[in-house]
């Protein structure tokens, strides 16, 4: 049997005690929680947003940069390229897959065998996804056709075609070509050129500058909100 000084020795605990202790353990549970595996767990759930916003961000850059460098292209013309006529048409069609961009200098030149312009100053006009140009066609022979458009994506789209006529009531036509004529078609030509070309690289540098706007928003929109989230959990555990 144990010594009774021992015996005395060992004080019960009372039912206050026991609870107080019991208490100031679970404080330091819930604070050593808080300072090593809350930390961590905020830490992994951060991480992981921010990897799945990385991936969307990736998902979405090529669908940004191709939307700012796809160009609509041409579906059919008429008359059609290489096409033998036998009748003189009055205008020159072209029809694309999207809507053309209208309010801008949509040209649709078209020239003689004797090299004269028979679309007048070219400038078409645009109904949807069609272009149209009116033509003064008198004279067999070989006809072609250069057009400068503006794409729904606000890209310039430019191509050349050439068709026949061969109508028994046309006569032929001088193939010498006319140097006023010539230099005259020449010009607008020139002018529509240089104009492509300035529009086109405005509208690749604005169109890169659309996407990387469009990518930084969405990068400042997605931590913004990472953040927001990681606050307001911590908020909610205190």
């Amino acid at each position: 049997m144990p010594h009774a000084d021992a015996v005395s020795r060992v004080s019960p605990l009372l039912p206050g005690e026991m609870r107080h202790r019991f208490s100031e353990l679970r404080r330091k549970t819930h604070s050593m929680h808080n300072q090593f595996i809350a930390p961590a767990r905020t830490r992994t759930t951060l991480t992981a947003a921010i990897a799945l916003l990385v991936g969307l961000l990736l998902t979405l850059q090529p669908w940004a940069t191709g939307r700012a460098h796809a160009h609509d292209v041409l579906v059919s013309s008429d008359p059609a390229a290489g096409a033998a006529l036998t009748t003189a048409p009055t205008q020159v069609a072209l029809t694309f897959n999207n809507d053309v961009l209208t309010g801008v200098a949509n040209q649709i030149q078209v020239h003689g065998p004797d090299g004269a312009s028979v679309a007048g100053d070219g400038l078409a006009a645009v109904e949807g996804r069609v272009v149209t140009v009116p033509v003064t066609i008198t004279a067999n022979g070989t006809y072609s056709v250069a057009w400068h458009v503006v794409s729904s994506d606000g890209h310039p789209v430019e191509g050349t075609f050439t068709f026949d006529l061969a109508s028994p009531d046309a006569p032929a036509a001088d193939e010498t070509p006319d140097a006023s004529a010539s230099s005259t078609s020449a010009a607008p030509s020139a002018s529509a050129d240089a104009q492509t070309d300035d529009q086109s690289d405005n509208v690749d540098h604005s169109g890169a500058i659309v996407a990387w706007v469009i990518t930084g928003v969405v990068v400042v929109i997605g931590v913004a909100a990472i953040v927001l989230g990681v606050r307001r959990s911590r908020r909610t555990k205190r």
